[in-house]
């Protein structure tokens, strides 16, 4: 039997490198690992899908969508600054569902979550082989990222899942010669999709066009197809985008989208990004360092020892889209969040998966440990039995219970209070209480009886016992003639509190 050189054994292509038939046991892991993935992932987003109250883009969102059919494009060129695509959806389900409860409006995006980990692990085998794939849908199983946006009724889990398809479909075209046409049709199909839900997923689909339009091995009617079928989609949207531009021109996100170090750190490591409140804490920095260590890897490692396919393209994809946020945000568009880098997502899991799949053994299991802490840690974090945005629903429940005719709420006055105080007010205050903005002009304009005030507060985060919060206020509130009764901590990334006050006769 003739000997085979080392020489001939990497100049084989990578794929069958990485993906010869396995046998024994080996085998039978391979078979269940992806749908054991897969299972994690859904116990993943769907555990407390329902725990938290709507966060108050969730509630725009809805509002939005919930308007009569022929008045759905009305309201999202004047409230809303993506395209059309998912709130079209979303007034469909929802109309069907008949209800607005938390779960039943977050299902889609947690099952959508699902399918983007399915797609990542199909990008990253035809990339970098069966066992990157494996990585790579584990951290997709286990990104804090996927799982904020998993849980959440928008659309930007969809964004992940649309680009992450395209991609990987147009790959597997230049694969597959006897069905390139139906898939790079699916990649086109998607691509389109993806660009009606999220206009920063051009970021990704300009240079998959670009990589696209130069594939030889691709039929030149099929290539031309889908780069006009994207310009086309592209082109479709520009003219809501420059209306809604006008309407609701930056919507307030200057102070938290603009050029900071956090905000960097956090989008350029998008799919490691937790869920755990501001700042460039310590696994932010991780995650980013991990998605650039990645792309240095790749960049420097020599073909014959990556056995990874289209670095360049990947490298592309993962890098492309945050650095596009960033220059943009400084000519003071204020870009600088992680939900406008969904669409890199995915190839940035795949990016950390192929690098660790062309690194040497033991670097290779050090960056895997490393990218397993990260993204275990945030999702860890992520998941709170107390629920992770304003607890609106709770808050209006305990005042719900205590109401007395003639009170009055008083809110702190910010949309991020009152847009979900608001939403839960009619399902659990009954009657409706007035609300009011707390001030001390608000205390002069009180009628006469004086009313019972229930007074809804923001507090510093921390550990603030009910107990002694009711001890603090009474010195705030004996100058306006008021005094304390009872108080009530919500916990949550920005706790709130409740205080009842009576008038002090």
């Amino acid at each position: 039997m003739p000997r085979v050189s080392e020489a001939h054994v990497l100049a084989r292509p990578p794929s069958r490198l990485h993906d010869a038939p396995a046998r024994g046991a080996p085998a039978r892991l391979a078979r269940v690992a992806l749908p054991a993935i897969l299972l994690v992932a859904a116990l993943n987003f769907g555990w407390q899908l329902g725990s938290s109250s709507f966060f108050v883009d969730e509630i725009l969102s809805m509002e939005a969508s919930t308007v009569r059919l022929s008045r759905l494009l009305h309201a999202i060129r004047l409230g809303e600054q993506t395209p059309p695509a998912y709130f079209l959806f979303e007034h469909e389900w929802l109309y069907h569902t008949h209800s607005r409860s938390e779960w039943v409006a977050r299902l889609p995006s947690a099952v959508a979550g699902v399918a983007v980990v399915a797609v990542v692990y199909w990008l990253a085998r035809l990339l970098a082989g069966r066992r990157a794939a494996l990585v790579a849908a584990t951290l997709a199983a286990l990104s804090p990222f996927l799982l904020e946006f998993a849980q959440r009724a928008q659309g930007y889990v969809f964004d992940s899942l649309l680009v992450a398809l395209a991609v990987a479909a147009a790959v597997q075209a230049t694969r597959a010669s006897a069905h390139a046409r139906a898939w790079l049709s699916l990649s086109a199909v998607a691509a389109v999709l993806a660009l009606w839900t999220g206009y920063t997923d051009g970021f990704v689909l300009a240079p998959l066009c670009l990589w696209v339009a130069t594939r030889d091995s691709l039929p030149v009617r099929a290539r031309a197809g889908h780069v006009l079928a994207c310009a086309i989609a592209q082109a479709a949207v520009l003219p809501l985008f420059v209306a809604q531009a006008q309407a609701t021109p930056h919507r307030g996100l200057g102070a938290v989208a603009g050029v900071t170090w956090s905000n960097v750190v956090q989008v350029f490591g998008t799919a490691f990004d937790p869920r755990t409140g501001g700042g460039a804490n310590a696994l932010r920095l991780l995650g980013a360092a991990l998605v650039l260590g990645a792309a240095a890897i790749l960049a420097r490692a020599p073909g014959s020892v990556a056995a990874v396919r289209e670095r360049t393209l990947l490298i592309v994809l993962a890098l492309l889209p945050p650095m596009a946020l960033l220059v943009l945000s400084l000519f003071g568009l204020d870009l600088m969040l992680t939900r406008y880098d969904a669409g890199a997502a995915p190839g940035q899991l795949a990016l950390v998966a192929a690098a660790i799949a062309a690194s040497p053994r033991a670097w290779g299991a050090l960056l895997a440990a490393v990218a397993l802490t990260v993204a275990l840690g945030g999702t860890l974090g992520s998941h709170r039995s107390s629920g992770f945005y304003l607890n609106a629903r709770g808050i209006t429940r305990y005042i719900s219970a205590q109401q007395q005719p003639g009170d009055i709420v008083a809110t702190p006055g910010l949309p991020g209070t009152n847009v979900p105080l608001a939403f839960y007010a009619p399902r659990e205050l009954h009657p409706n209480l007035p609300f009011k903005t707390t001030s001390p002009a608000m205390f002069s304009a009180l009628p006469t009886p004086r009313p019972r005030l229930w007074l809804v507060m923001q507090i510093p985060t921390g550990h603030l016992s009910s107990a002694a919060l009711l001890t603090f206020s009474r010195d705030g509130l004996a100058p306006y003639g008021y005094r304390a009764l009872s108080a009530r901590v919500f916990t949550s990334v920005a706790p709130m509190a409740v205080l009842l006050a009576t008038p002090d006769r």
